[in-house]
């Protein structure tokens, strides 16, 4: 970890995948960068842990088995407005589907696999975007 994720740590970060490991390594990625880190393997779940507490960030797959990644982003962004971000986990990388997941109020897209860096570079995003001025 190098000094700029130090200083930028803290956010709340919800990850909302099925795939279990997937969506354990995306959490444990996280953690290491310092953020405190949910899981939820259904949809309906991520919308009751939002409902408990906000999060900053929200890393949600688009399929999803119970409800529609695409509807969950939209329940999110509805719910908590622009103070938490949003972005896409999915395994595929057309066109339709980043124009869908914009739409649904995602603010990035991130295919699968994903790159230790590209979480690295969201995390400081964020919480560059949360500190206080």
């Amino acid at each position: 970890m190098n000094a700029q994720s130090q200083l930028t740590s803290g956010l709340k970060v919800l990850i909302v995948d099925d795939a279990t490991e997937s969506a354990d390594m995306l959490a444990d990625v996280v953690s290491a960068f310092g953020h405190r880190v949910r899981v939820a393997h259904l949809g309906s779940v991520a919308l009751d842990l939002i409902d408990q507490d906000a999060a900053d960030l929200a890393f949600v797959d688009l399929s999803l088995p119970d409800v529609e990644g695409y509807e969950v982003a939209e329940k999110i962004r509805r719910r908590l407005g622009e103070r938490c971000r949003i972005v896409a986990l999915t395994g595929f990388s057309g066109a339709s589907e980043r124009e869908a997941a914009r739409d649904a109020g995602c603010d990035a897209f991130l295919v699968k696999p994903f790159r230790v860096s590209e979480i690295e570079q969201l995390l400081a995003a964020v919480a560059s975007s949360k500190a206080p001025d």
